[in-house]
């Protein structure tokens, strides 16, 4: 092997047992944890890729090298290179362990186990009634499911001690059936939140919310807890007209989240004005509608708002009408005569915003289910999931605070497209853009 050193011999055993092993590192390093011992290493010659899509690759000595003939020396040096042709071969096996399907069917061979035999919803009601949750199930003229409403006896004692915030967000329709899920979550004196309940709706029209809000309603009757003071959610049409429901929870304040407020205002009306973070002199016109916007919703008196919106009228009427009419049609007049005697106490996150901690709610559900699209039976059945949501009925990070909010500006473009909306200015005349008990006889329309 080594005509400079002829006279050494090598181990029987200096080559490497042959072995499987789960990445080319690992085999890297195995194979020279083996050579060190015996006085030689593995260095990578080259690799290949076959026709079948596997991957090849020689280790070779790392003296394998061609010694310089003494004649091509311009200096007389030594090399470390003797030409030894010692080298092994290392190829990736076709074979796997398992393949993505095969835990597709491990999964669900594993579901058709736990169910007995039944049905995704027989197996989800008896698994909530053997778990302890007080739990209800709507069914259509035809017998078919078409909503759950469930609670833990342990959220319902704890929504005794603290009613008086519930917040309500129905965004996931991550099962396979496409069923809203409507988280209820509760806030306690620590600032913690809570959940309070979870419904699978079978659509988002205010028949469905009522549906469930009703159950809610009623379980907090049977606990004998006080009603939420404040309710606090997006604008989602449906759902404010079910709160003001005679049959759920009329006298709650209703709080809209100014984040979503800003975010859709944002939205809709800034392209209008700058299509990218290049054109400076459109964000520049865009900075000031804006600012615009913070200040009639800053207005602290309503003399103060009306001489605001009629400025904010005459400077950018008529040129970007669709936009003024989308901030008064939508946001002013529906939402301002609630907050005329200047309430500036919003819902302020110090790290994120109320509703993205809401958002963590059904990501907790989801987060031991395989599959992009588990089913209603998923959610509650899978053992895990039922365990973490019974020991984490107090999810901490949800740092809700009634003060008046601070003044954010950061660059507009990148508050559209990072998610990142400035909050409304202090002393507002419309911060909360609450519909207060006194205002709720009159129904909210698209």
């Amino acid at each position: 092997m080594d005509p400079i050193e002829g006279g050494r011999r090598f181990p029987n055993d200096a080559l490497p047992p042959e072995g499987d092993y789960t990445s080319r590192e690992k085999l890297y390093v195995a194979i020279n944890a083996w050579a060190a011992s015996r006085g030689y290493a593995f260095v990578t010659k080259n690799s290949w890729k076959t026709s079948s899509g596997r991957t090849g690759v020689i280790f070779s000595c790392d003296r394998g090298g061609r010694a310089p003939r003494p004649k091509e020396r311009q200096r007389q040096t030594t090399s470390r290179y003797t030409g030894c042709p010692f080298s092994i071969i290392a190829m990736e096996s076709l074979y796997t362990i398992a393949t993505q399907q095969d835990i597709y069917n491990c999964i669900a061979r594993g579901k058709r186990e736990l169910a007995k035999g039944q049905s995704h919803m027989h197996a989800l009601a008896n698994e909530l009634e053997s778990e302890g949750f007080w739990s209800q199930i709507r069914l259509n003229e035809t017998g078919r499911a078409t909503a759950v409403f469930f609670a833990h006896p342990k959220s319902l004692e704890y929504a005794k001690l603290y009613p008086e915030v519930l917040i309500l967000d129905c965004t996931y329709k991550t099962n396979k059936y496409k069923m809203p899920q409507l988280d209820m979550v509760g806030v306690d004196a620590c600032q913690r939140s809570f959940c309070v309940a979870f419904a699978f709706l079978g659509g988002e029209e205010e028949a469905d919310f009522i549906w469930a809000l009703e159950r809610l309603r009623y379980i907090y009757e049977l606990h004998g807890a006080a009603f939420p003071s404040v309710i606090l959610t997006d604008r989602c049409l449906a759902c404010i007209n079910a709160v003001f429901s005679p049959s759920c929870f009329p006298e709650s304040a209703l709080i809209l989240c100014l984040w979503h407020i800003n975010k859709a205002v944002l939205g809709h009306c800034m392209p209008a004005f700058a299509r990218d973070k290049d054109d400076s002199q459109g964000l520049k016109a865009w900075k000031g509608f804006y600012d615009s916007w913070h200040e009639i919703v800053a207005s602290s008196t309503e003399d103060i708002y009306n001489a605001r919106l009629e400025k904010f009228m005459e400077r950018y009427l008529p040129d970007y009408v669709s936009e003024v009419g989308y901030i008064i049609e939508t946001w002013l007049d529906p939402h301002k005569e609630s907050t005329t005697k200047g309430t500036a106490k919003v819902f302020e996150m110090s790290r994120g915003r109320p509703q993205d901690e809401l958002k963590g709610m059904p990501l907790a559900l989801r987060a031991s289910i395989a599959g992009p699209y588990p089913s209603l039976y998923d959610h509650a059945y899978n053992n895990t999931y039922i365990y973490s949501l019974y020991n984490t009925l107090i999810i901490p990070g949800l740092l809700i605070r009634l003060y008046y909010i601070r003044d954010y500006h950061n660059n507009p473009y990148d508050n559209t497209h990072n998610n990142n909306t400035d909050t409304i200015p202090s002393g507002s005349y419309i911060n909360s853009l609450s519909a207060s008990k006194y205002a709720s006889s009159a129904r909210i329309t698209s």
